[in-house]
């Protein structure tokens, strides 16, 4: 895997954790009854309690919240310790803005002064200044 890839998979793993609080947050609202769209409710007897379904299933996606925040924490902390031994401050800036907050390009350009393409060339350079200690850090 490359240092790259590594990287993103940080990154993909935060937006994976904001996906889940949004199911986790419908989830909720099923369960205590807000904002429900009865016009997609199909009505029928049930002998289970759907109410507690529900909850269960908001139990489930809380659940698995929680696992993979542990995990991007740690992940997390794995980045941090690499892009610190980043010697030059600007590429520090551009990999934490962009794979830790996960900010857009046009963000991280505009946070940093540069062009959008001015960005993407330092990227290459900050990843290949990482790829130096990957080996020692991950």
């Amino acid at each position: 895997m490359t240092v790259k890839e590594w990287l993103k998979n940080g990154r993909k793993l935060n937006f994976e954790i904001q996906e889940l609080k949004e199911a986790r947050d419908k989830a909720l609202n099923n369960a205590i009854g807000g904002a429900v769209d009865y016009s997609a409710e199909k009505v029928q007897t049930s002998n289970g309690n759907s109410t507690e379904r529900l909850f269960v299933n908001y139990s489930q996606y809380s659940a698995k919240l929680e696992q993979r925040i542990s995990e991007l924490e740690d992940y997390r902390a794995e980045m941090l310790r690499l892009i610190s031994k980043i010697p030059d401050s600007t590429y520090r800036a551009l990999l934490l803005a962009y794979y830790v907050n996960c900010k857009t390009w046009d963000e991280v350009a505009e946070a940093l002064n540069y062009s959008v393409r001015a960005i993407q060339q330092k990227h290459g350079l900050a990843l290949l200044e990482c790829e130096r200690h990957f080996e020692s850090v991950h």
